[in-house]
């Protein structure tokens, strides 16, 4: 399955990947880099367990924003948004994609918090 992460501050920075855990934070040596001072060098990973995107914070003070609530681990649902530092996050795989043609990354940025 393809994990698509897509920037509501800048739809053009999208990831998508079947290569996981993908590792979110402002350090050189992550998969997804977020340049901003608030954000840890490390800040979550996401991976794939039992078929289903689990997000897990990687021991950051306050943890990972999910849907504006701070969590240690969640099971990611299609259409959630992931905050780290100041960026957000809307987290998709590649069989949910195909629904969304009539949906624009707008429509996300307005859902924004």
């Amino acid at each position: 399955m393809t994990l698509t992460l897509l920037r509501v501050d800048d739809p053009n920075e999208s990831l998508e990947t079947t290569e996981l855990p993908v590792v979110i934070g402002r350090s050189d040596d992550v998969q997804v880099r977020v340049e901003c001072r608030w954000a840890s060098r490390k800040r979550c990973e996401i991976d794939q367990v039992d078929g289903e995107f689990v997000l897990r914070d990687l021991g950051s003070r306050y943890g990972t924003i999910v849907n504006g609530k701070s969590v240690r681990q969640i099971v990611l649902s299609p259409g959630d948004e992931i905050g780290v530092g100041l960026k957000r996050f809307v987290v998709m795989w590649a069989d949910d994609l195909m629904g969304m043609e009539h949906e624009s990354v707008t429509e996300f940025e307005s859902k924004a918090i």
